[in-house]
């Protein structure tokens, strides 16, 4: 699946933001980093993603609900 992605130039640095939904990202991370059912998250995703920790919370319960 595509990365839907922008792109924005801060003085020399680029930044790029994903736009897809976080329960999406935090699925990918999931499978790819192999993390097991029952390991705590690591803390640093929501710096990570750029969002509170209880919006990474809200999202797992999510993906937990949806049956991933």
């Amino acid at each position: 699946m595509a990365r839907a992605t922008t792109v924005f130039k801060t003085g020399r640095q680029r930044q790029s933001i994903d736009r897809r939904p976080l329960a999406e990202q935090l699925a990918e991370v999931i499978t790819t980093d192999g993390i097991a059912v029952g390991k705590p998250f690591p803390s640093t995703s929501a710096t990570r993603f750029g969002v509170s920790r209880p919006t990474v919370a809200k999202a797992l319960g999510n993906l937990e609900a949806a049956g991933f």
